[in-house]
């Protein structure tokens, strides 16, 4: 039997921030099993685990010294804290440039969002 603290234990606390002029909007998520209030926890747990089978964390920065389009996203913000596969996380997300962008639309669900149609 597995308890509820194993390794693989996602439990997050999303607080996303629209364009100026709408209401901050604050969610929880749990994956496996899918839970919490998320308005699209389904979709918000697959992108993780797409993300994850892709080998990438979703929640790292971009790297220092990494060269970035300077294509504007948006004004969307959205702050990630908890807990990814059991490992601790405080990650924050925005739109300012392409590099920002590509981690958004990694995880556009999570952040309250759909993605952006490629």
């Amino acid at each position: 039997p597995s308890s509820p603290a194993m390794a693989g234990e996602t439990s997050l606390t999303v607080r996303y921030t629209p364009a100026s002029g709408q209401a901050v909007r604050t969610w929880t998520l749990t994956c496996d099993p899918t839970g919490g209030d998320h308005p699209n926890k389904a979709a918000a747990c697959a992108a993780l685990a797409a993300a994850n089978s892709s080998g990438k964390n979703p929640f790292a920065g971009v790297p220092k010294g990494t060269m970035c389009s300077m294509i504007y996203g948006g004004p969307q913000t959205s702050q990630v804290t908890g807990t990814w596969r059991g490992t601790k996380v405080d990650s924050s997300f925005d739109r300012k440039n392409g590099c920002q962008e590509a981690r958004w639309q990694q995880v556009a669900p999570l952040l309250g969002e759909t993605p952006r149609p490629r």
